[in-house]
């Protein structure tokens, strides 16, 4: 997978090949771009996802508290 690139002398690594970003063809520049955007998507929709699994525990959570009520403690007086 490609490395995220920032300057034209970086060096991406593909399948074990190390390649000068400058000399790659403009179809090469703009696939490695493609590749760093989607990296990036990626990420951000398992960060997302992360969020979104916190929140429902969270709503479970309060769900438990606040509609599930506790039965009453037996007294056992003898």
């Amino acid at each position: 997978m490609a490395r995220k690139k920032q300057t034209e002398d970086q060096i991406i690594t593909f399948d074990g090949i190390d390649y000068k970003y400058s000399e790659l063809p403009d179809d090469g520049k703009i696939i490695v771009n493609q590749l760093n955007i989607i990296e990036r998507d990626i990420l951000q929709t398992k960060m997302l996802l992360d969020r979104h699994e916190a929140a429902k525990m969270t709503f479970i959570t309060q769900f438990k508290e606040v509609v599930i009520i506790p039965e009453p403690e037996s007294s056992d007086k003898h």
